[in-house]
This record gives structure tokens, sequence and C-alpha cells, in this order.
């Protein structure tokens, strides 16, 4: 069972990775993953994070006084909710450097927090293990592995709070950054989930089309009815790195698209996702390839 670390700021980041190094000791059959600033940094951040969302039963907060307004701790925290049927025991604040439960303010105050110690971590875990189902350890074998690990990350959690010590203290309220309204925060939430459904409409979509052409799979075609649009579709790869030499129609409606490199299967099917997403392409997309960039015309050879 995957489940979701979310953290902001260095401290937080720290804690996260020693819960991500810690938890599989506990319970074996977790599988930890730690959000990344590369991932928020990406320009398909909502198709990331729906991705990584996939298969998650449980989601941690790693909380402080510092980045409890943060924008994406908030926002992931919602899509957490969203994900695993808005059961907020299944979103768990960790929180670090608050002398107790309700200092937590903001979207993340509505969620069953959990304090950093022994105590804590332990029902952390029981809650970890009982979104197992049938996969979950006894109670007893549950006990003795948390009392055999606890001390490793005890010992961890003092190196963090000596590492970042400067991180310790709490924001003064007139320098915290402003909450944002539940309005706000709910509105953007819910576009996400409309992105999320939409991409798994466009996933299912792939995966009929590669089952009906698994026989033409060596020539890399794919179908779907959308409008055609030349410009948009060349303005589309360049912003993906990529360099159209010839885009035309063919007689049988087969829409090709010789690029002067290579991509992988892969690409193609993102490739394809982002046409049909944005309706630029109708019957079938053929993607070619030329062997060298030289000599290459630069011309549209055939409106679409």
């Amino acid at each position: 069972m995957k489940v979701f670390i979310s953290w902001s700021g260095k401290k937080s980041h720290a804690v996260a990775e020693a819960l991500h190094e810690w938890l599989p000791t506990v319970i074996n059959s977790v599988e930890p993953w730690i959000s990344s600033e590369g991932l928020r940094a990406g320009l398909k951040w909502n198709q990331q994070l729906e991705k990584e969302l996939n298969g998650t039963s449980f989601g941690i907060i790693v909380a402080t006084p510092r980045n409890q307004d943060a924008q994406w701790l908030n926002f992931e925290a919602g899509a957490l909710s969203k994900k695993v049927g808005g059961a907020e025991s299944r979103v768990a604040p960790l929180l670090i450097d608050f002398k107790k439960v309700t200092d937590l303010i903001g979207p993340l105050a509505s969620y069953q927090a959990t304090m950093p110690t022994r105590e804590g971590f332990h029902d952390l875990v029981a809650s970890i293990n009982e979104a197992l189902g049938d996969d979950s350890r006894s109670v007893e074998l549950l006990n003795r592995g948390f009392a055999v690990c606890w001390p490793a990350l005890e010992a961890k959690l003092l190196e963090v709070d000596h590492i970042h010590a400067n991180e310790t203290e709490s924001v003064s309220p007139d320098k915290r950054i402003a909450p944002r309204s539940p309005e706000d925060m709910l509105s953007e939430i819910l576009e996400t989930m409309r992105d999320m459904n939409r991409s798994d409409t466009r996933l299912k979509n792939v995966l009929s089309a590669r089952e009906q052409n698994s026989a033409d799979r060596p020539l890399r075609t794919k179908s779907r009815m959308v409008h055609s649009r030349t410009n948009e579709i060349v303005e589309l790869f360049n912003s993906e790195g990529l360099q159209i030499h010839r885009l035309f129609r063919a007689a049988d409606g087969t829409t090709h698209i010789e690029l002067t490199t290579a991509i992988s299967v892969d690409e193609e099917e993102r490739l394809f996702g982002l046409l049909s997403d944005g309706q630029l392409t109708t019957g079938k997309v053929r993607f070619r390839y030329r062997d060298s960039p030289v000599d290459l015309d630069p011309l549209i050879r055939t409106q679409l």
C-alpha cells in the first residue's frame, strides 16, 4: 500500500525522509512516497499528482508552524482526502514543533492530527495498519515491531531537531502567510478533481485504442475523433521541445506527424493524450521520424 508523505520546508522534508525510511521497517507492505519540489514545479503538476496518488490509501502531512499555511501542503491534503474517499482518518497531519494539537489552524485543522511522541507515532502506525485491511499485521506483531523500531526513529528526529534548530521557533502572526479561504481551497480542489476525471477518461480511451490496434502496433497508430488545428499542433510540439519536420493528412484520414528526432512509445502515448485533450486531430495519428535533421524543410506542406 502506498503512503503519500507531503512536506514543505527543510525541516518538514527531513522528517518526511525519516518516515520514508522508517515506516517499511515497522510494516513491510507499506510503500512510502515523498512529494517533491520537482513534481510541484512541473508544468503538468496536476497530472503528476494524480499519477502518484493512484494506489494511495493513506497520507501523512508533515506540518510545522512555518508551513501550515503553505499552498501546496493544503492542496495536497485536499487531493489526498478526495483520493481516499474523504476518509479524514486516513489523512494525518504530523505536527512538528507544535506545543499542542489545537495550535494547528487553517484547513489542516479539520483532520485528526498526530503529535510526534511515542504514543502519537504508535497511533499513526496503527491507523496505517488498519488501512491495509486483510493485509494488516496482527496487533501483537505490530506492537512488537514498533517497539523494536521506535528508538531508531526517535534518534533520527532528535538529529533533525539539532540540524534544523533555526526552524523550531514558531512564526509570529504578522509574518505568516495569510491562510486561503475555504471557498478558494474547495474551488481549486474541485478543479483538480475534474482534471483527474478527464485524465482517467483519456487513459481509458488510450487503452481501448491500444487493444483495437494491437495488430498495427509497429505502425504506432491511434484513433480519436477530434478537430484538426495545424498551427496549434506545431505550437504544442514546440512547447514540448520537439520539432515537426512534416505534418499532413493522408487520403485515408490518418494524420502523419514526422519529427526530426525519435521518441519513446510512452512519450508517443503522452503526446497523443495531449492532442486528444486539446481536440487537435481527427482519425488516426501516426508518428514518423527522420534519420537526420539535415536539409529539413521547415514548411508545413499540407494544411489539415
